[in-house]
Formats: C-alpha cells, sequence, structure tokens
C-alpha cells in the first residue's frame, strides 16, 4: 500500500489545484495501470 498523506486546510481549492492533487493520487497508487487492465470500454 502507498503511504499516501492526507492533510485538512481551511484554503480554498481552485479547480486546477484539485485536478493535480488528483494527478498526484493517479501517480502515486498507480491506478491508471490498474484500470488499464479492466479492459473497459
Amino acid at each position: 500500500m502507498v503511504n499516501l498523506p492526507i492533510d485538512y486546510s481551511d484554503k480554498q481549492v481552485t479547480p486546477f489545484g484539485g485536478m493535480s492533487l488528483t494527478k498526484r493520487f493517479i501517480d502515486k497508487t498507480g491506478i491508471h495501470d490498474f484500470f488499464k487492465e479492466l479492459n473497459l470500454r
């Protein structure tokens, strides 16, 4: 399992910031490769 720390903040999240966080999550967990194996079409 990947150690992915989660912190909370009172700061607002911009759409770009949210997408950037999602991209980092996908890269760190390797979930993209998992979805490739599922052969979803």
